[in-house]
């Protein structure tokens, strides 16, 4: 849709009860400042409240946590409260941000949508005449079956984006993502920590992304830190690595949750046989002083 650059606010927007209770809560600042991430975002989109990255791609917890340099945890309590206070819904996957018609100047913004669409029309028109290449072609060709002016012009659009994502993704991983990997993992203190996402790891991590899939790393991480085996419990000194953990095999083993505390019986089984063989041992040491 149309790309705008305002939104429109109330100059009141602190006295409401809802933001007033937000600035209350723990990392309350933080989460008001991506409530206005989430407005500007969906200004940018101009489809009536919606946000997306195209229409094919929404927004997952961790694109939004890119897109707004911030947390994951924090990203994810903000739009829990927004869900939990009404602010925010979920439509097939997709964000809507609610009463978004209430609150914007629907009419202007639909003003920009029109003038761009005449502005796309009389370019792609333009192209046309020139005889430029084949996508314009096949959508002109489209209307011979019906399909609305307005939809080719969002099909050349879309079409564009999604190339233009899918050679990026292609190609290499941007240094935020990363950056936002690397916090991840050493943002739970039960793990080894890393000091740098090296060109080997970035390596690994391109592949890995490549076959899972973003939310399969964070989803990984999840499954280190809820594995008392690979925290180390009770191996001699040994617990995975980040480099460890991100090797192809290894990595499709932790994604499936082969090592979940919940998922390895016979771990949990050892563990607790230790634990009461020391207390049998030791646990009445020093109790008669």
């Amino acid at each position: 849709m149309a790309e705008v650059k305002w939104i429109k606010l109330s100059t009141d927007v602190f006295s409401n009860r809802k933001i007033k209770q937000i600035r209350k809560m723990p990392e309350g600042r933080a989460i008001l400042l991506i409530w206005f991430y989430i407005l500007c975002l969906a200004g940018e989109t101009n489809d009536n409240g919606y946000i997306y990255l195209t229409k094919d791609i929404p927004f997952t917890e961790e694109m939004l946590a890119t897109e707004f340099d911030e947390e994951l945890n924090v990203v994810r309590l903000a739009l829990s409260t927004f869900k939990l206070f009404g602010m925010l819904d979920i439509v097939d996957s997709y964000l809507l941000v609610s009463n978004w018609e209430k609150y914007q100047n629907v009419a202007g913004l639909e003003s920009i949508r029109e003038k761009t669409r005449l502005r796309v029309a009389k370019h792609r028109q333009k192209a046309l005449e020139n005889k430029d290449v084949t996508l314009h072609e096949t959508l002109r060709n489209a209307t011979d079956i019906d399909i609305d002016k307005e939809e080719e012009i969002e099909v050349d659009k879309e079409i564009n984006n999604i190339r233009s994502i899918n050679t990026s993704l292609s190609t290499h991983v941007d240094s935020e993502t990363y950056i936002s990997i690397q916090n991840y993992w050493n943002s739970h203190s039960s793990l080894k920590e890393i000091t740098a996402v090296t060109d080997k790891r970035k390596g690994n991590l391109n592949a890995r992304i490549k076959e899972h899939g973003i939310e399969a790393i964070y989803k990984v991480i999840d499954n280190v830190r809820n594995s008392r085996f690979l925290r180390g419990y009770n191996n001699k000194g040994w617990m995975a690595s980040f480099d460890w953990v991100f090797l192809p095999n290894n990595f499709v083993k932790v994604l499936e949750g082969n090592y979940l505390d919940n998922k390895n019986k016979a771990y949990d089984d050892i563990t607790a046989r230790v634990k009461e063989a020391e207390e049998a041992l030791f646990g009445g040491v020093g109790n008669d002083n």
